[in-house]
């Protein structure tokens, strides 16, 4: 009688250890993209154990954004922005980190970059939103991203035009939250929405990955051979996302610059958990250049030092005096409601970091004839050339 009961016992005890893998999550998004997407993975093949190490952070950001191609996926196939519960975060997490480990990659690296927590749904990102349906009960059936990102971004003139609608769009969800602390979460759905609903080629297209995601592709070009395309820089000097892409989020008080710094990336806001489908990290001490200075950095922005056009304004190469190697963006005010959505634009830029979006040092505002101007300066690597 007691040999039945143990064995009743030991029957019962290895049907719930066997039935676990059935009550888990599957995760619900291929992710097979990883392995066909010529991205670029160099970040991420020598030591990446410390995170806060420009190598680190270099492969953190670049997982990031491959990580946001399959969550704007997700939104596309379910409408839904996040993932439902934590074990289906860790079982994507999971099946990433065995794409990563296919090509050789080291086997720490969803560990070290994400927490599962931060790809669970909550209505505490951006105007309670969870939803495609939430999307267009705060904004409507259309938005200037509807139209601006919906071609194909890898044209220099369409991703301008789909970044400057992302800057509208974000400033409308802030304005119906009403809570700052919340524009970088607002500056996360941007970006979903625009990737996985808007563009008419999808996440995965050469386009969406570059301008919207900003991640490094290795392309082939018509002679057959490969070029590693960083962001949408796709003709070496020729491309810098015109200074600004998919940046949100502002601080300015007038004339005087208040430093907003925080613990560092991917903290959303104090006492909310981590978001890090980007990259985001503040950057620090963006200046008020006079616009003597920046005639001075650029010889009168001369046409010699134009780098490109793009819809929405000019960028320049100018020296700064102490010899820095600068790009310099000159914005002309139909483009925004005065010099105060100028400011918070360029507050925005200044404490995101995504690969479409260099170093902010510094911007002017200055009145110009019968006309006012807003010019960004921001630092520019030039041998990346």
């Amino acid at each position: 009688m007691i040999l039945d009961y143990a064995v009743v016992l030991i029957t019962i005890a290895c049907l719930c250890i066997f039935s676990q893998p059935c009550a888990s999550s599957q995760c619900p998004i291929d992710l097979n993209y990883v392995l066909t997407i010529p991205w670029d993975s160099s970040s991420c093949r020598n030591n990446v154990g410390n995170t806060k190490s420009d190598h680190g952070s270099n492969c953190c950001q670049t997982l990031t954004s491959l990580y946001g191609v399959g969550i704007a996926l997700h939104l596309k196939k379910t409408a839904l922005f996040r993932l439902p519960d934590l074990q289906t975060s860790l079982s994507c997490l999971s099946d990433f980190q065995s794409r990563l480990s296919y090509l050789n990659l080291p086997e720490n690296l969803t560990t070290l970059c994400f927490r599962p927590q931060q790809f669970v749904n909550t209505s505490n990102i951006c105007a309670d939103i969870q939803t495609k349906q939430d999307w267009l009960m705060v904004l409507g059936q259309s938005t200037s991203l509807d139209t601006a990102c919906r071609p194909d971004l890898s044209d220099l003139t369409a991703c301008d035009a789909c970044v400057l609608a992302g800057f509208r769009v974000q400033s409308r969800l802030l304005a119906v939250d009403g809570n700052d602390s919340h524009s970088k979460g607002c500056f996360y759905y941007t970006i979903l929405y625009a990737a996985g609903v808007v563009n008419e080629l999808g996440p995965e297209s050469a386009g969406a990955l570059s301008c919207i995601f900003g991640l490094p592709l290795f392309l082939q070009t018509s002679s057959g051979e490969w070029a590693l395309v960083v962001g949408s820089v796709a003709a070496g000097c020729t491309v810098v996302v015109m200074t600004c892409l998919l940046g949100f989020w502002l601080s300015w008080d007038g004339e005087k610059r208040e430093q907003t710094v925080s613990e560092g990336f991917p903290s959303l806001e104090s006492g909310f958990e981590d978001d890090g489908l980007l990259n985001w990290r503040p950057k620090t001490y963006s200046l008020r250049f006079k616009f003597q200075d920046l005639e001075t950095a650029t010889d009168k922005f001369s046409e010699k030092n134009l780098i490109g056009k793009g819809q929405f304004g000019a960028v320049y190469k100018g020296q700064l005096p102490d010899g820095t190697v600068v790009a310099v963006k000159k914005v002309m005010d139909s483009e925004f409601q005065g010099d105060a959505e100028f400011c918070s634009e360029v507050e925005i830029i200044s404490t995101l970091k995504h690969r479409n979006l260099v170093p902010l040092r510094g911007f002017c505002v200055s009145d110009g004839g019968n006309y006012r101007e807003g010019r960004a300066i921001n630092t520019w690597c030039m041998n990346t050339c």
